[in-house]
Order: C-alpha cells, then structure tokens, then sequence
C-alpha cells in the first residue's frame, strides 16, 4: 500500500454492566477507531472495497485508533456495521460477528457516511 490510509474517528460505546463480550476484540482493547473505507454490497454479489472519500480522509490510524471498515447493505440496503481491518490495512477477511459493543461520532461526515444519526454495531467478535 503505497499511502498512509487516513478516515474518521469515531468512539467506541460499551456496556459497563455486562463486561466484554467481545472474546478479545478490538473494542475491548480501544476507545476510538478510524474508519478507513467502505464495503458496499448494495451492488452487487460482490462487496466494493473503497477507500473514504478524499473530504472524510482526515486522521491516520495511530495505536490507540486503529483502522476499521464500514460494511454497508449486507444484510438489507440499511445494515450497517464495522469490521476490524486486517494487518494489512484491509477488511480483515475472517468471520466476524456482534460483540455488544457500538461506534458513533458527533462528527457531521459520520452521519452522512452511515446515512443516519446512531451508533452502529461492531463485529469485533471472532471465534476459531
């Protein structure tokens, strides 16, 4: 990957009553995450991998933010959750599922990239 992948920060939400349900993953471990591009299966059988556009390029995923995917229209053209990336920057292409815990930001380009104003689900859960 020749340029450093830039995105948006949003904030990790967790519940402090019932403890981490994510086996380990990457919202039990951070507080923030970069979201780096998109997975669209609205068009297709076949996900588009896009980077953000160049105005929602803004932070570079650092230690304590690391990068993160959107996934789009999966499971119905309003799904949306996030995936961890993988080592590579990329959608970390392993099963992933619901670890209870939700991203969101107050940040205006947040909104119109999910298209709503709430949090959205992180699959951050992977057993195997």
């Amino acid at each position: 990957m020749g340029e450093q992948q830039r995105g948006l920060k949003v904030y990790v939400y967790r519940s402090a009553v019932i403890g981490d349900c994510t086996n380990g993953g990457i919202t039990s471990k951070h507080d923030r995450l970069t979201i780096v591009g998109t997975v669209d299966y609205r068009t297709g059988d076949q996900p588009v991998i896009s980077p953000l556009d160049k105005h929602d390029q803004v932070f570079e995923p650092k230690p304590d933010s690391p990068a993160a995917w959107l996934v789009v229209g999966k499971y119905g053209s309003r799904d949306r959750y996030v995936v961890p990336a993988g080592t590579d920057g990329q959608p970390d292409p392993r099963w992933w599922m619901h670890g209870g815990n939700l991203v969101s930001s107050s940040d205006a380009r947040w909104s119109d990239l999910v298209d709503a104003q709430y949090g959205v689900r992180v699959h951050d859960r992977h057993e195997g």
